[in-house]
C-alpha cells in the first residue's frame, strides 16, 4: 500500500463522490472531513453497502477507517 492523498475542493452535497484511488482491493483510508458539512463514508463505491463512519465538520479518523465513497450533508 502505497501512501496517497486525495483532497476534495468544496464538493456538492447530497452527491456520491467515488473517491479516487480506491480500488475493489485497495479501499481509501483515514479520512478527514475539512468541509462544513457532515461526511458519510461508505464501505462500496457509489455510496451502497455499510455505512463505515459518518465524521462531523473537522473530524479526522483513524487509519483504520477504510472506505471508497463518500456524500456530504
Amino acid at each position: 500500500m502505497g501512501s496517497r492523498s486525495n483532497v476534495l475542493a468544496d464538493p456538492d452535497n447530497r452527491v456520491c463522490i467515488n473517491v479516487d484511488g480506491a480500488t475493489p482491493l485497495e479501499p481509501a483510508m483515514a479520512p478527514q472531513n475539512f468541509t462544513d458539512s457532515t461526511a458519510t463514508d461508505f464501505a462500496e463505491f457509489d455510496c451502497e453497502g455499510d455505512i463505515c463512519t459518518v465524521a462531523n465538520p473537522g473530524k479526522k479518523l483513524s487509519i483504520l477507517t477504510r472506505f471508497r465513497s463518500v456524500i456530504l450533508s
